[in-house]
């Protein structure tokens, strides 16, 4: 019995020594007026170490502060000395608690921070002034007019565009004539030229175009199926010539079919057989 109240007596003697050489260690908690969602530093300095402690700051139960965010921590090793630092942030008003720690024999004493709300007590806060109704317009009406002659410069620039397009659209009657002239030069080759795909493309284009300037009719974006169709309610002269000419150019464009040199020369001599037919008139046949 008497042994067992010794070893009680010297483990007592133990815990009051521990207690008596233990170094306190005040944190430190930034100045200022803090408010739910403010930032604020917590951090405390402790002398050097033999290493660096692993030290975790937290609010969850049961501490009660859940609404205490912690968004950094670290731990830096200096000269003499360690230090830990923390940013938080509350979400909840009231007093809020970091606890105590023992670190290597340092004991971090506790902290108390209080939180106050956004709006402080001590102003006098109006929320809504006496402000008389909206009544100057002069703004609202610049605005307007402002928008009124963008629109209306914007419509007068497409108009002119469109004017634009139509007088180079519409060709005088030697303009017709030299256009007609250089398509007849285009069928006049004695041998097939190496691009054959392309002469084809180029002359299908040609005639097509002729027959717009002349009849206002445009097949620059149909087949020659689709042409055949638009021909059977506007005949005109010679159509049978420009339509098997068609047909032969879509064949070599689609088809890939590869004329002889007999098919080429019959190909142009239908093609001018067309154009002969469609010859525009000179300005004098026009002013008679």
């Amino acid at each position: 019995m008497k042994r067992y109240s010794a070893t009680i007596l010297i483990f007592l003697l133990s815990g009051l020594i521990a207690q008596a050489v233990m170094t306190p260690v005040i944190p430190y908690v930034s100045k200022g007026h803090k408010t739910v969602g403010d930032v604020f530093t917590y951090r405390y300095e402790l002398p050097a170490l033999p290493a660096i402690p692993s030290i975790s700051l937290s609010f969850q139960d049961p501490s009660g502060n859940e609404d205490v965010l912690v968004l950094t921590q670290s731990v830096t090793s200096k000269k003499n000395k360690t230090v830990f630092e923390a940013k938080v942030v509350s979400f909840k008003v009231g007093v809020i608690n970091f606890p105590t720690a023992d670190i290597f024999g340092n004991a971090i004493d506790a902290v108390a921070v209080t939180i106050n709300t956004v709006i402080t007590t001590t102003k006098n806060i109006k929320l809504q002034d006496d402000v008389p109704p909206y009544q100057d317009y002069s703004d609202l009406l610049l605005l307007l007019l402002v928008l009124i002659l963008i629109a209306s410069g914007a419509f007068g620039w497409v108009k002119y565009q469109e004017q634009v397009k139509l007088r180079q659209t519409i060709l005088t009657p030697e303009q017709k004539h030299d256009r007609w002239a250089e398509a007849c030069k285009y069928f006049t080759l004695t041998e097939m030229p190496d691009n054959v795909k392309e002469y084809y493309v180029k002359a299908s284009e040609i005639l097509k175009n002729i027959f717009k300037i002349e009849s206002d009719l445009d097949l620059l974006d149909l087949t020659s199926e689709e042409s055949k169709e638009l021909l059977k309610h506007r005949p005109a002269a010679q159509q049978e010539a420009l339509l098997a000419c068609l047909d032969s150019a879509d064949l070599v464009k689609f088809a890939k079919y590869y004329p002889d040199p007999n098919e080429f020369l019959e190909f142009e001599k239908t093609a001018l057989v067309f154009l002969k037919a469609h010859e525009p008139k000179q300005a004098e046949e026009a002013q008679v």
